[in-house]
């Protein structure tokens, strides 16, 4: 998983630097356009009202922001061939409509993907309040997978996050069996999905590798946990270290 996560990486492509621009005041103009970390964040919101609205799962945001974020770090130069709609990246990258159906698109995959559920791009583009249609939804979802190569699945936090702590009660429990408290696992399982999907929100988290985030989440989690005592807590933390390692060695094996 944490092998796949290589392929599957984004750069920060909000902070670019524009400054090539020869033509000062061209360059202002499109700094004032360009779209931001805020932008981004308000565009996430949207979505975890979708997907309350729809009583769907919240783990199909962060794969939508992560093809978001996939397609915006890797522009595609394939040219229009009648059949896929051409997006230019930096065009999409100074229009916050163009953004905001980047995200609809994505969040469509997501659902496919992720969900159970039957799922139109017409119930889409209802919620949109008419500002995208069917076909805008359905151009730009050929136009990512085109351009990730039909990539769309990879690692979250929450996945690799979940992973890492199965392995890591296995530790603990060879160590002290005492500290397995069902309770104390759900609660540090409960942290760690709202961390990770807190880090969705967050521009500079979302570029980062999902193990990271899983980490340091888990980590938190651990240190926040009031139902743990010092020698308990410099185990877990311990055993959590371990199994990170353990972790990376396997992937680095692969």
């Amino acid at each position: 998983m944490m092998a796949q996560e290589v392929s599957h990486s984004c750069c920060n492509y909000l902070y670019n630097d524009d400054s090539s621009n020869n033509d000062l005041d061209e360059y202002k103009y499109l700094i004032c356009l360009k779209i931001t970390a805020d932008d981004r964040s308000k565009i996430v919101d949207w979505c975890y009202c979708i997907i309350e609205m729809c009583q769907l799962d919240r783990e199909s945001v962060t794969i939508a922001m992560n093809i978001v974020d996939r397609f915006m770090s890797n522009p595609c130069r394939r040219p229009s061939n009648g059949i896929f709609t051409h997006f230019s990246h930096k065009e999409i990258l100074y229009d916050r409509i163009k953004y905001q159906l980047l995200a609809v698109s994505a969040l469509y995959i997501a659902i496919k993907v992720n969900e159970q559920v039957t799922f139109s791009s017409e119930k889409l583009a209802v919620m949109s309040r008419g500002i995208y249609s069917k076909e805008n939804i359905e151009a730009m979802e050929r136009t990512i997978l085109e351009c990730l190569s039909w990539r769309v699945c990879a690692p979250t936090a929450l996945q690799v996050g979940s992973v890492i702590l199965e392995l890591m009660i296995i530790k603990v429990q060879e160590v002290d069996v005492s500290i397995m408290d069902v309770r104390r696992w759900e609660s540090i399982r409960d942290k760690l999905a709202l961390q990770t999907e807190i880090a969705v929100r967050d521009y500079q988290l979302a570029v980062q590798q999902p193990s990271t985030v899983a980490f340091m989440a888990l980590l938190n989690a651990i240190k926040i946990d009031r139902n743990v005592n010092d020698c308990e807590q410099e185990l877990l933390l311990n055993c959590l270290l371990d199994t990170l390692l353990q972790v990376k060695r396997l992937s680095s094996d692969e």
